[in-house]
């Protein structure tokens, strides 16, 4: 063991490390993961699972979408299979899936989810009793005074800046009877009639109703109505909240062969989901595009069969969790109203991201063996060098006084001279040589842990 053992000890610890920090900062370090969390509101009896898919890319805790992702949609129901759904994510990293279960939805309702042959989410998800379908909203209060008893409601859309509102108002005497052909004064402030007219002049109809076309222009609107027939008067005195960042709905067709979503402020999608009876039935992700002169806008037609009863719930952010998100019924007759949110039905992020924890600590693992076995096979020639060279000083030692004295040395004197000249200790070479090896796996996992 010569001049190689002498190269192997000199390089071991350089390529030990450099394979070490190779592998920790390489395969060793916690990369991007891709994962799937599933969005809807399955109950039992529906006739379509309709998810929306929301792919995320998360590093360092910190969320991204994932844009064209390809996935593939799986599902049984009950033990029945819904069939396969495939499409790519937008560039929100959004899609919606939709598998029809023609035998209706039954627990267990297993789905899975991968990008190719790599799952990214298998679960089960839950069902839940169908959600309450929206109810119109009760006449709004405010100051009432005088004999004839007024009351406003919302015709049907919603109160949203600017598009078109209709209010309206029913005229009681005070037997709450309806009062017919009672004319109407309306003042308004925060909002404007059409042609601008103020006061608007209108009557009741046979009925005691009497309908109020305005546009409201801020978040907060004021309007006086005044019933006069004498000897009976009435007024109303109201304060009307708008619904702020609210889309606008238009069905297109009777019964709707398609919609057209109007935004009041730059948006680049509206989400969209259809209520039934059996909760969701369908979601679509409509994309906006600004109208020159006009309000960003876009169009859905409408192939697939709608349940009834129908809501629409339109939001500008997918979790349909924003204070803007209203449901439309359809036939659009009654008012829109706040809408109950979809609910994460699943979240495959834990799996993946405790998967490639795994991985990575499987490779940090196998950098730090690279490192003790290193260390060893460096202490192992340490010392098998050092008694090679200890043997060739006392042979060189005895072959010297041999040679230069009429007597050889005694025993006592060769061990003294060389204790004088070996220099440090061979346990203290071991030492240094193990603390230098514990110093550079010290240095190589730091920087594999802050990097």
């Amino acid at each position: 063991m010569g001049t190689a053992g002498r190269l192997v000890m000199i390089g071991l610890p350089a390529i030990s490390i450099t394979l070490a920090a190779a592998v920790m900062l390489g395969p060793g370090r916690v990369r991007v993961v891709t994962g799937i969390t599933a969005w809807g509101s399955p109950s039992p009896g529906g006739e379509v699972l309709a998810l929306r898919l929301h792919a995320l890319q998360r590093r360092l805790g910190i969320d991204e979408p994932a844009p064209d992702l390809p996935l593939t949609v799986t599902a049984r129901a009950a033990g029945t299979s819904l069939g396969t759904w495939t499409g790519p994510t937008n560039q929100d990293g959004i899609v919606e899936a939709s598998l029809p279960a023609p035998r209706g939805l039954a627990s267990p309702l297993h789905v899975t989810i991968a990008q190719h042959e790599r799952i990214l989410l298998d679960a089960e998800l839950p069902l839940s009793p169908p959600p309450a379908l929206p109810a119109p909203p009760p006449p709004f209060a405010g100051q009432r005074s005088g004999d004839i008893h007024l009351e406003l409601t919302l015709a049907h859309g919603a109160l949203a800046a600017p598009f078109p509102a209709q209010l309206r108002v029913r005229a009681l005497g005070p037997d709450q009877r309806p009062l017919p052909d009672i004319p109407i004064e309306a003042r308004a402030t925060g909002a404007v009639f059409p042609l601008a007219v103020d006061p608007l002049i209108t009557s009741t109809d046979s009925n005691g109703d009497a309908t109020i076309g305005l546009n409201p222009h801020a978040p907060l609107f004021e309007l006086t109505i005044t019933a006069r027939k004498e000897p009976l008067t009435g007024t109303l005195e109201a304060t009307l909240p708008v619904v702020p960042g609210a889309f606008w709905l238009i069905p297109l067709g009777d019964p709707p062969r398609g919609l057209r979503i109007l935004a009041p402020a730059p948006r680049r999608h509206a989400y969209l989901s259809f209520l039934g009876p059996h909760g969701r039935h369908a979601g679509a992700i409509v994309p906006l595009v600004a109208a020159r002169g006009g309000f960003p806008q876009g169009e859905l037609p409408i192939d697939f069969p709608l349940p009834s009863p129908l809501w629409i719930v339109v939001a500008s952010d997918p979790d349909e969790r924003g204070a803007a998100t209203l449901a439309w019924p359809i036939p659009v007759t009654t008012p829109a109203v706040p809408a109950p949110p979809i609910a994460l039905l699943a979240d495959g992020m834990p799996r993946v991201e405790a998967h490639e924890q795994q991985r990575a600590a499987h490779a940090r693992r196998l950098g730090l063996l690279i490192l003790v076995v290193a260390a060893v096979t460096e202490a192992l020639l340490t010392l098998a060098l050092a008694r090679r060279a200890r043997r060739h000083l006392t042979a060189h030692l005895q072959e010297a006084s041999e040679r230069g004295f009429s007597e050889p040395l005694p025993l006592a004197d060769q061990r003294r001279l060389l204790g004088a000249t070996g220099g440090i200790d061979q346990t203290l070479w071991v030492l240094v040589l193990a603390a230098l090896t514990a110093l550079a796996f010290t240095a190589v996992a730091s920087l594999a842990t802050f990097r």
